[in-house]
């Protein structure tokens, strides 16, 4: 047998109570409410409670913050309404229509910080089971889709460094013998008479030219591909950012791309290799140009906080569709007709390995921003791994 709750002990009795127990029994019902909106307020999830007509009745400090309400009075707004205007009319459909799909779904929200949201939703029934309206539940779970994703990449970056080697092997053995038969063959062709060797002679050499190019190309394919221990040392960041600045000027100016640079004064050392972070730029920049063939504006920029050092490289290009955006990092993945789509994963990987990070937003038709955050300094810290519920300890 269920049992009895309060408020149906309350409603039993309330007309044999005096005006003094009503009051009791009206100040214990507050404290109770108060109690559990502490509670609620207290939690990490997003909690949304809805009438039968999706007009929000309690909503916690936690979904006022994903939803970016903080400063909106909720209770009695139409939740629908509401998320139409984050632009999310999907989910507004589907909770006025068939909220049973919505059971267990992801939500990709952009703004004011962009972060994924598992959503939950749950129908809220009286003790006699009578329809009352909707629970939501919102859980934060950008840190483990992101901790999910790289491990992806990373699986997937072994995969191409394996198939890198393979390649530069099937290739290499074949070009070294070609190359061996050719010097031999050029040694016979220098005994015949001059007339007749001339021409031979100079055909020789463009095949030889052709070899060198192409095994230069296996190696460069293979180096790029196979994850190369980074040679870190102490090193002046916005000096390296400024040679490869330098470097791809030309090529900016060719493309009337109008370069504006902010960089801090003062910018602490990064532990960081140096020929590995100008390739890292490079990748970078060469996305930038592509996404502005008809000219723009490319802005760099570089910053430092207490630990980490930003390099900013903002464009007013094309933009990256969002559907696609995900998928920029994986090996091979290109949007161009005559790109090879390493680009960007060599940077990425370069980052990673330096104990940095990369992100990259985009508003299609807009442009695009590659964020790059590195670790200050020659040494890296290293944190013991808190006890549940206590703090950090840095070594």
């Amino acid at each position: 047998m269920a049992k009895t709750t309060f408020l149906e002990k309350l409603i039993t009795r309330i007309e044999r109570l005096d005006h003094k127990h009503v009051e009791n029994y009206l100040v214990q019902l507050a404290q109770e409410k108060g109690l559990l909106e502490s509670i609620f307020n207290s939690m990490l999830e997003g909690i949304v409670v809805t009438n039968r007509a999706q007009k929000i009745i309690f909503i916690n400090h936690a979904a006022q913050e994903f939803l970016d309400a903080k400063d909106i009075e909720m209770e009695g707004q139409d939740l629908t309404r509401y998320l139409e205007s984050l632009e999310l009319e999907e989910l507004a459909a589907l909770i006025k229509t068939d909220w049973g799909k919505l059971i267990h779904r992801d939500i990709q929200m952009i703004h004011p910080i962009p972060r994924i949201l598992h959503l939950n939703v749950f129908p809220l029934v009286s003790s006699g089971n009578a329809y009352l309206g909707l629970v939501l539940i919102l859980t934060d779970v950008t840190k483990r889709k992101e901790e999910e994703l790289d491990q992806m990449r990373s699986e997937k970056l072994q995969t191409v460094s394996l198939m890198a080697s393979c390649i530069a092997h099937e290739i290499g053995n074949p070009l070294n013998s070609i190359d061996i038969h050719l010097q031999l063959l050029e040694r016979d062709v220098h005994k015949l008479p001059t007339s007749s060797s001339k021409n031979l002679l100079e055909s020789l050499k463009i095949v030889k030219s052709e070899i060198r190019r192409l095994d230069h190309t296996v190696r460069s394919f293979l180096v790029t591909a196979r994850p190369i221990r980074p040679n870190l040392q102490g090193s002046d960041i916005a000096k390296i950012l400024e040679e490869t600045l330098r470097f791809m000027k030309e090529e900016l100016v060719l493309n009337k791309i109008t370069l504006k640079k902010s960089f801090l004064e003062k910018i602490a050392k990064v532990s960081v290799d140096e020929f590995q972070m100008k390739q890292a730029f490079s990748n970078i920049i060469k996305n930038a140009i592509e996404a502005m063939p008809h000219g723009g504006i490319l802005k760099v920029l570089l910053t430092q906080d207490d630990e980490k050092v930003k390099i900013i490289f903002e464009d007013n290009g094309e933009g990256i569709p969002k559907e696609i955006l995900p998928k920029i990092f994986e090996p091979y993945f290109t949007t161009k007709t005559s790109g090879s789509g390493l680009g960007l994963m060599i940077s990425y990987r370069i980052v990673k390995d330096h104990g940095g990070k990369i992100d990259v937003t985009s508003r299609f038709g807009k442009g695009t921003t590659v964020s790059i955050l590195l670790p200050m300094g020659m040494k890296r810290k290293m944190k013991l791994l808190p006890e549940q519920g206590g703090k950090n300890n840095e070594l």
